[in-house]
């Protein structure tokens, strides 16, 4: 961070963004322009106060962070963006334009929503918040924050943060068409994107720790099993029980978040079976008995998945690895190593690039890109 003020350097949050074009290496460095791109979030923070659902202001940037240099050699396939020592990367959301993540302080530093164009611009601070769970559409990103209670919503490109519920526990976060979902210790609740009435779908709930959308449902752990509610309808079980224990990790933040995921028609899980057993489940979104899909050596850190593959994060005691398993019954395969000890969170971009975060960087890749 040569020739920066001991100011910028502060608020370099992000050093660098590089975005792997596929599994050859080939990358492209996100950072380091003099403004964001037409298309790029702006971190504007512009609050005007009010609001249907109330609101907040958002932060706005300090200028462009400067580049403290971006190590692109973790992995053959990974990219890279280092964050400085005062914080650390969080929880993530991508959309089609950008990927957005916490830079979470430390020892009393502040904390906030950082974003960056995926396909290259300066990176921005969007708001000035501790997210526990993000989610985005393409219009605007929604977060569950640790530190105050709600919901909140800011429109992609940044501007005002509006609060959509401000009395709820933080939480995993979910959105389908026209709806957030979220999950507090014991409860299940609907807010319509715009702002509205909460709507409570479970109350006095135990082991919620996660919660999916795949529309035209949406899907969470209750209990010992797996609930559904189809076109936002009465709440009804898909799984009564799913054969094990949930993660003990719980509801709150990360990949605590991602203990199930939607797609090819399934639902998938990871738990603990038995004593030290641990296995990807999965279960048809038509209900019925489920099947193992894979044996892991500890919980799964977290699950994503899309119509031709789920994706896990494995962690051991010495090393933490992201794997494929193919649905139509493919053999599961090793992505990638990330040089780290732990994946906070993972997110599943619509064209198949998928995005974490360790402690300090964030990463992507596109398998079989």
């Amino acid at each position: 961070m040569k020739g920066l003020s001991r100011r910028e350097k502060a608020s370099a949050f992000v050093a660098c963004l590089v975005a792997m074009a596929g599994c050859g290496g080939r990358s492209a460095v996100l950072a380091e322009q003099a403004g964001a791109p037409d298309d790029g979030p702006r971190g504007d923070g512009t609050a005007t106060g009010g609001g249907e659902a109330g609101s907040r202001d958002g932060a706005s940037t300090d200028g462009t962070p400067g580049s403290i240099g971006c190590d692109a050699g973790i992995a053959s396939a990974a990219c890279v963006a280092q964050v400085v020592p005062t914080s650390f990367a969080s929880v993530l959301a991508v959309d089609d334009k950008n990927v957005y993540w916490g830079s979470q302080g430390q020892t009393g530093a502040s904390s906030f929503i950082m974003a960056a164009p995926r396909k290259g611009g300066a990176v921005v601070t969007l708001a000035q918040a501790s997210p526990a769970s993000m989610a985005a559409d393409g219009t605007a990103l929604y977060w569950t924050d640790q530190i105050q209670n709600g919901v909140f919503r800011i429109p992609a490109q940044g501007g005002e943060v509006v609060t959509l519920t401000p009395t709820s526990e933080g939480g995993c976060l979910a959105l389908d068409d026209t709806n957030v979902y979220w999950v507090s210790a014991t409860s299940v609740n609907r807010v319509a994107k715009a702002g509205g009435e909460v709507t409570t779908l479970v109350s006095n709930g135990q082991n919620l720790t996660g919660v999916v959308a795949q529309p035209p449902a949406v899907y969470w752990t209750q209990d010992q099993g797996i609930v559904q509610s189809i076109d936002g309808g009465h709440p009804e079980a898909l799984l009564a029980d799913a054969g094990g224990r949930w993660p003990s990790y719980g509801y709150s933040i990360g990949t605590g978040c991602r203990v199930l995921a939607a797609g090819g028609g399934a639902v998938y899980f990871g738990l603990e079976s038995t004593a030290s057993q641990y296995t990807l489940g999965a279960v048809s979104v038509s209900g019925g008995s489920p099947w193992t899909v894979l044996s892991l050596a500890t919980f799964p850190r977290a699950v994503v998945a899309n119509s031709t593959a789920v994706y896990t994060v494995d962690t051991t005691a010495t090393a933490v690895a992201i794997e494929q398993t193919p649905l139509d019954g493919g053999a599961t395969t090793t992505l990638v190593t990330p040089d780290a000890p732990w994946v906070t969170d993972i997110v599943l971009a619509s064209d198949g690039t998928l995005y974490w975060t360790t402690d300090v960087q964030v990463q992507s890749m596109k398998p079989g890109g």
